[in-house]
């Protein structure tokens, strides 16, 4: 793999992730563009070196202190709860937007009407203006 690892796409990194891994296991140097690290500059598009004692040799074999056995599993209660109350919420956020629509609707509608009350207008100011022209002839 000769190419940078800033210029590679998702499926090339899929095919072959053991080569990847070979330049990322210790980096050395960042990408300033993508924030992609590896461990020789040549491997990325605007490399910059990391301060020295950033990475740690065992960084990728170090475990989390937590264990499964620390959680408590959630009673069936509590979950049927949470899960209602997600409905409720997706069914108010469901009414929300149907109100907002119906809302958008009625202005549009409104307008139509003003627009259409305007040229009402004009016209019976002009017929009103013309019959008191003509009264006067």
């Amino acid at each position: 793999m000769t190419q940078r690892l800033c210029k590679l796409n998702r499926r090339d990194i899929r095919l072959s992730p053991e080569m990847v891994y070979q330049y990322v296991k210790e980096p050395k140097f960042f990408c300033t563009s993508c924030a992609r690290s590896a461990n020789h500059q040549s491997k990325l598009c605007k490399p910059a070196a990391l301060p020295a004692g950033t990475v740690s040799k065992d960084a990728g074999k170090q475990k989390p202190d937590v264990s499964v056995s620390q959680f408590k599993p959630m009673k069936a209660s509590a979950i049927k709860k949470i899960k209602k109350a997600q409905k409720r919420y997706k069914k108010a956020v469901k009414k929300l937007k149907k109100i907002e629509k119906k809302q958008k609707k009625l202005l549009k509608r409104a307008r139509k009407v003003d627009a259409a009350m305007k040229g009402f207008e004009i016209k019976s100011q002009l017929c009103s203006e013309y019959s008191h022209i003509n009264r006067f002839h």
